[in-house]
């Protein structure tokens, strides 16, 4: 029942209100129910890490909210709705978009820097990243170990920027396909 309505006016870009019902249909919201309210909704750096990195695997923000509901043990024990996952993920989009390519770099540069067995090389053009090669600790012992026969599948997924990740592969010796 309750409601507020506007006429706006474009020549002054004024707004008039012209109805106002205060009376609502429900009691107001009290003190302890207040979480459900989405100010107070707030995502931690855990639930901000969750989403980005559900996202690099292709799971949306919705499944990353039920597989973390069911870890959790239902969706009353998340801080969070579905439509704040998937809102922090939009906004989180929106920013890194232009810059994507230097959060990439910087991150593995930090990673390199850290990491002793940790190689990262890229390559820019006009200013533009043109290749990356990056590679851990345990890929480099993987490829001394079984580095007989490797593959390099150039067609595996290209992204939005037409660029070609091409993962090298070895078969372990549980004949099984590692990433090297």
């Amino acid at each position: 029942m309750a409601m507020i309505g506007f006429d706006r006016n474009y020549a002054t870009n004024t707004l008039t209100v012209y109805a106002f019902e205060e009376a609502h249909n429900h009691p107001l919201t009290e003190f302890n129910e207040e979480i459900i309210c989405s100010p107070n909704h707030r995502l931690s750096i855990f639930y901000h890490e969750l989403i980005v990195k559900a996202s690099t695997i292709n799971i949306g923000a919705t499944k990353a909210h039920k597989i973390r509901a069911s870890l959790k043990g239902g969706y009353d024990n998340l801080p969070a709705t579905k439509n704040n996952f998937k809102f922090f993920l939009r906004d989180y989009t929106n920013i890194v978009g232009p810059n994507d390519a230097q959060c990439v770099v910087n991150q593995l540069i930090i990673r390199r820097d850290n990491y002793q067995n940790f190689h990262f090389e890229y390559k820019l053009n006009d200013e533009e990243l043109s290749a990356m090669f990056w590679v851990d600790e345990t890929g480099k012992e993987n490829y001394y170990k079984f580095s007989d026969v490797i593959s390099m599948d150039a067609t595996y997924r290209t992204n939005k920027y037409n660029m070609i990740f091409v993962p090298f592969t070895v078969i372990n010796n549980h004949e099984k396909t590692i990433n090297i």
